[in-house]
């Protein structure tokens, strides 16, 4: 993936994000608006293109928190372990637009599957491990609070 010029990355990754960030979402199938957050992180994780994320960081950090309230559990799980990467590369980056991301992840505490609920608990923690997460604590604490006594044991633990 690395011999695909950067100079064409950022242009198509800033197509990509202003299409995902439409509500309603132009892509109405459920497996393109996974495959395409797919493809967002693995072109984040598999390249050195970080730049081209960093560039657009505001209008990226407002897709993930489209996807991250998409009524598709695959997506949300998706966009929490792609908020993870984004988390644990640009930690120092990613502050300043972690509020809109976690006020979405904060909504996925209640979700009905258990899966998605761990995960969200896991992207909470990667954004308020980042040097100024700890500003977002207030917004999630209670509900932090409220799933030590989530039904599902895998959930409950993830809160210790």
């Amino acid at each position: 993936m690395d011999d695909v010029p950067q100079d064409i990355t950022n242009p198509i990754l800033k197509e990509i994000i202003s299409r995902m960030n439409l509500q309603p979402f132009p892509e109405t199938s459920e497996e393109i608006r996974l495959n395409i957050i797919k493809l967002m992180r693995k072109v984040f994780t598999m390249t050195n293109y970080h730049n081209c994320f960093v560039f657009n960081l505001t209008d990226l950090s407002f897709m993930l928190a489209k996807a991250l309230g998409d009524q598709y559990p695959d997506v949300k799980r998706e966009a929490s372990s792609f908020v993870m990467d984004l988390s644990k590369k640009l930690g120092d980056k990613i502050d300043d637009n972690a509020g809109v991301i976690v006020k979405a992840l904060a909504q996925n505490l209640s979700h009905q599957h258990s899966k998605v609920r761990k995960i969200t608990i896991e992207a909470i923690g990667e954004i308020l491990l980042t040097p100024r997460g700890g500003a977002h604590t207030g917004e999630v604490i209670i509900l932090l609070s409220q799933i030590v006594n989530d039904k599902a044991s895998d959930t409950r633990k993830m809160s210790y």
